[in-house]
């Protein structure tokens, strides 16, 4: 008997690859629900499906992978209890996210009438997208300072605290997890507190999730900012968008190359779960590798990808916000990332 696998229908380049090895459904993530999955062995979605006792309770679900880095919609908690294995897909869209940053500091550069040469950048989180994110700092020519309470723990000498990113960098940001719990939590890590220490010409970007800045005291200072993710999504506050430099929807790792990183680790754990062989998905075509020097490097990036179209088209029209993200056009990633 064959398995059961349902596949959110907007997750791109993974469609054929259990078609003829599985009873695929393809849906959208709000028809997701209790009901079609009594009977599923496996579920593969995004961030808008919620995996938890109200979707999972008395399933046949075996596994449920997200083709996604976050886990917030997951509970993890009542998957583990209840022996549903679960999956994520860390690191798939990094690169894609480090674009978005570098396109990002482009469009501040630009409207600054400087060079990034010799900046301060402090990188918040230094995880997959952190890492990335240095590194093409680095090539742009800036200074980098980094912080990961975490890391630090085990190699102090290569991290600073929060303090002294907030003091001393000309941009911040930040690439970290949304966790509200521990010694580590993240939940309005950008606070009151923060922003009362940045310099006054700081530029702040968040890539990471909602919640990560406290968008009331962003508010209340307002300095220049870039922000993908926001507290209430697909809702957005309209003074903060409209006042940003970028408001984007929640898409800076939406790049083609990223969305089929996702998509490969989806179908690989799935089939290792239900012991089952997939089908090829035929892989992206690669894109030119560019030899750009430091002083060109921010043209270059615009010219790979203008954030700037994507920051107009949530401005004009929020309320298409999950429109935006259930049909982005394609993005492809540079080579040098």
């Amino acid at each position: 008997m064959k398995k059961r696998i349902i596949i959110d229908a907007n997750i791109p380049y993974i469609r054929g690859a259990f078609d003829n090895v599985a009873d695929v459904e393809y849906l959208v993530a709000k028809d997701i629900t209790h009901d079609k999955a009594m009977n599923a062995d496996a579920l593969i979605v995004r961030t808008r499906t919620r995996c938890n006792a109200e979707l999972l309770e008395g399933t046949c679900v075996k596994i449920v992978a997200t083709a996604t880095i976050g886990i917030d919609h997951i509970d993890t908690g009542y998957c583990d209890a209840h022996n549903i294995r679960w999956t994520n897909a860390p690191g798939c869209n990094a690169e894609s996210v480090a674009q978005w940053v570098g396109s990002a500091l482009a469009v501040w550069a630009e409207k600054q009438g400087c060079s990034l040469v010799g900046k301060t950048i402090g990188i918040v989180g230094h995880g997959h997208v952190g890492m990335r994110v240095e590194r093409l700092a680095r090539r742009l020519g800036m200074n980098v300072l980094l912080n990961d309470p975490p890391k630090a723990l085990t190699n102090p000498e290569k991290y600073v605290d929060l303090l002294t990113i907030a003091k001393e960098c000309d941009v911040v940001t930040f690439h970290t997890p949304l966790t509200k719990e521990g010694e580590f939590a993240t939940y309005h890590l950008a606070n009151e507190n923060f922003f009362n220490n940045i310099k006054k010409e700081a530029f702040i970007i968040n890539a990471a999730r909602g919640g990560i800045i406290d968008e009331n005291a962003l508010l209340s200072l307002l300095p220049e900012y870039a922000i993908d993710c926001w507290e209430g999504e697909p809702e957005t506050n309209a003074e903060l968008r409209q006042r940003a430099l970028i408001a984007t929807p929640h898409i800076a790792g939406y790049s083609a190359d990223g969305k089929y990183n996702a998509s490969q680790q989806a179908i690989a754990a799935v089939a290792e779960a239900l012991d089952i062989t997939p089908c090829s998905i035929e892989g992206l075509p690669k894109w030119d590798t560019t030899d750009a020097k430091e002083d060109e490097l921010c043209k270059v990036l615009l010219q790979n990808y203008d954030i700037r179209k994507d920051s107009e088209a949530l401005k004009a029209e929020p309320e298409k916000f999950e429109w935006f993200r259930s049909n982005y056009p394609v993005r492809r990633e540079l080579s040098f990332f």
